[in-house]
């Protein structure tokens, strides 16, 4: 992949994230308990259990979470899944759209963030920025041939 032009913003930042993480979630655990929680996925999980990280991100984080409460609005909303992704599933959006409504785009790979990646996905995300229109999805990235 190319990298971006030196005036593209930025496609992640680490800061933003972990605030919008640490400031949202009601269950973040200080790192005792983040650490005894590890602990037992492990025992729970002695083959894979070393296959999700040790996190203790928020631990210590000092502002109070902010509660949102969802509800529909009316508005012109898109709700991206990946059909085949393990870091934000797919059941996940479809019942995010139960909660707030808007139109699911299923893209039918397993790449968090492919959407850009893949030609005829940008084109169709471009196309519902410009004329507030989407499909209802696209192929993703193809499975790589063995």
């Amino acid at each position: 992949m190319k990298p971006p032009p030196p005036d593209a913003p930025e496609r992640f930042n680490a800061t933003t994230g972990q605030a919008v993480f640490c400031n949202e979630d009601p269950s973040r655990l200080g790192f005792s308990a983040a650490w005894a929680t590890y602990q037992r996925r492990l025992e729970r999980n002695p083959v894979t259990g070393r296959a999700s990280r040790f996190s203790a991100q928020c631990a210590g984080w000092p502002l109070p979470v902010q509660e949102i409460r969802l509800h529909r609005t009316g508005g012109s909303l898109v709700l991206s899944g990946h059909r085949y992704e393990s870091i934000s599933l797919y059941a996940w959006t479809t019942q995010m759209r139960s909660a707030v409504g808007g139109t699911v785009f299923t893209v039918n790979d397993d790449m968090h963030g492919s959407v850009l990646r893949e030609p005829s996905c940008a084109a169709k995300l471009v196309s519902y920025f410009t004329t507030g229109r989407i499909d209802r999805g696209c192929d993703g990235v193809p499975v790589p041939e063995s």
